[in-house]
């Protein structure tokens, strides 16, 4: 991950922590051999569940008959992992496990997962007249909020090359996904803003846990620095060259690295801007050098350059430009281009 985002609280969190409330409280009231009744829902939930009658008061009391229908031990065994593992910093970082589609009988997870992508869809972006929305805010104003404390951000953190559209909520993305691991669904944490190549083209709905290396990137982890970049050249002549990147977490985090690799096509994705920016990089280089030897004929080549690279990493929360940097870096170090306007600068003079 390139960059982390700084989290931002809001009040539509509490439809996550209603519902974890349910489930706790459902799960005391099974073992107590208690038939449904309203008092499993927190009290500041029941209004909005009896306003909301069909996708939340009906679908809780299924889920609450479904799971009282399973075996003693196996109910138990669910609570408990459910209990644990809702921090989702916790599992991006392999503390915990969540809970997979596998653990839970096929029509309870079918009935929960229909239930948590409902509450996302339906109430907490206020497709309907939502009760929860009135008391908690809209989802839309989280996302304004949180680009206006993640100000810096206009490139999308997952790949460091494509902006987010901040205009739009298209692009918030649920990491963990909620087909598979459907009781995130609502959770703030696991809610990020992303580019639509990371969202649609690359991540869609892959298993980042178990199709990984079971520890990701943390979206809102401070302590993250970035990923050091560096291209490499096949060949020093720039048509007949082929491609390659080294990347390395600054936080020595390998697992969490091979997994945003394969999640989001980094490796591909960052080859093929190398490959397309690199004569665009050096044409930008070479008006760079005309027009400052017009202003101080007396600069070297080297002072430049040394310029020229502190300029474009200053340029990288724009459109492509966080590679613009490691792709010089190797035009001069692997290629022919520099030693060649070297020696036509002196012949040059002479």
């Amino acid at each position: 991950m390139i960059a982390p985002y700084k989290l931002h609280r809001h009040g539509y969190q509490m439809l996550h922590c209603f519902m974890m409330s349910f489930l706790k409280k459902m799960a005391e009231m099974v073992e107590q051999g208690k038939p449904f009744q309203e008092k499993v829902f927190h009290p500041d939930f029941l209004p909005i569940a009896l306003a909301h009658k069909t996708k939340i008061y009906k679908r809780c009391e299924r889920i609450y008959h479904a799971y009282a229908a399973m075996n003693e031990h196996d109910r138990k065994v669910l609570a408990d992992r459910v209990s644990k593992s809702m921090d989702v910093e916790a599992v991006c970082k392999g503390n915990v496990m969540p809970v997979h589609k596998k653990e839970v009988p096929q029509p309870l997870f079918e009935l929960v997962k229909k239930t948590f992508e409902d509450l996302y869809k339906d109430i907490l972006r206020g497709r309907e007249a939502s009760a929860f929305v009135k008391n908690y805010g809209h989802i839309r104003k989280h996302f304004e909020e949180f680009f206006t404390k993640n100000n810096s951000s206009t490139l999308c953190p997952f790949c460091g090359v494509s902006p987010v559209n901040t205009e739009e909520m298209m692009e918030y993305d649920h990491y963990l996904p909620k087909s598979i691991y459907p009781l995130y669904a609502v959770n703030l944490k696991n809610l990020v803003p992303t580019c639509k190549v990371c969202n649609q083209t690359y991540k869609k709905a892959k298993d980042v846990i178990k199709g990984a290396s079971g520890r990701i990137f943390y979206p809102f982890d401070q302590t993250l620095t970035g990923v050091d970049i560096v291209f490499h050249m096949s060949h020093p002549v720039l048509e007949l060259c082929q491609w390659t990147v080294d990347l390395k977490s600054r936080e020595g985090l390998s697992q969490e690295l091979e997994s945003w690799k394969w999640i989001y096509g980094i490796e591909k994705r960052y080859v093929s801007q190398a490959k397309d920016n690199s004569s665009k990089v050096w044409g930008i280089f070479m008006e760079t050098v005309h027009y400052a030897r017009l202003e101080n004929p007396e600069l070297t080549l080297d002072q430049i350059k040394s310029v020229f690279q502190i300029t474009i990493r200053a340029m990288q929360h724009s459109d492509y430009n966080m590679l613009l940097k490691p792709t010089f870096d190797a035009l001069c170090q692997e290629s022919h281009l520099l030693q060649a306007l070297r020696e036509s600068q002196e012949y040059t003079k002479v």
